[in-house]
């Protein structure tokens, strides 16, 4: 009986710390709902063949606004930038990245997306700036304009 009521507290103990745990960490999860993209847009700058989009995803807490841009090809660091933006519907800016994002290893690519959320209600789209080196600084592009999505 004494080893059976050892058992049944060890056990009590546990699941209360697993609980516990459990709630913590999940009210401090951000968790993915949705993902829009848009049009990928080819170019080619320095002999190296890119695509671009632009993208939003939706957490629980807030829209992220991402900027892609990819290369056939393994591109050397400082060759690829990116700068997300996010937009209303009504064209206005309501969050950009705060600085260029570039890749600091050789790689395909990057997708960077805004540090903070914008979590106020109505419909937004990304439209994003890429970047390719040209041999003597950068080719700017944009991307196609993501399509809207609620918040």
């Amino acid at each position: 009986m004494i080893k059976g009521c050892f058992i049944l507290k060890k056990l009590k103990l546990f699941l209360t710390v697993f609980l516990i745990v459990g709630l913590l960490s999940a009210s401090a999860t951000v968790i993915l709902y949705a993902d829009v993209i848009s049009p990928e847009k080819t170019f080619t700058v320095y002999n190296y063949s890119y695509i671009n989009y632009a993208e939003v995803w939706e957490y629980s807490s807030g829209l992220q606004a991402r900027a892609a841009i990819e290369s056939t090809s393994s591109l050397p660091s400082g060759y690829a930038g990116a700068y997300p933006r996010l937009y209303d519907d009504d064209g206005v800016l309501v969050l950009s990245a705060s600085s260029w994002y570039y890749n600091d290893i050789n790689t395909y690519g990057i997708n960077s997306g805004t540090r903070t959320l914008y979590s106020v209600p109505g419909a937004y789209y990304s439209y994003g700036l890429t970047r390719a080196y040209n041999g003597n600084g950068y080719t700017q592009q944009t991307t196609y304009r993501s399509p809207s999505i609620n918040y």
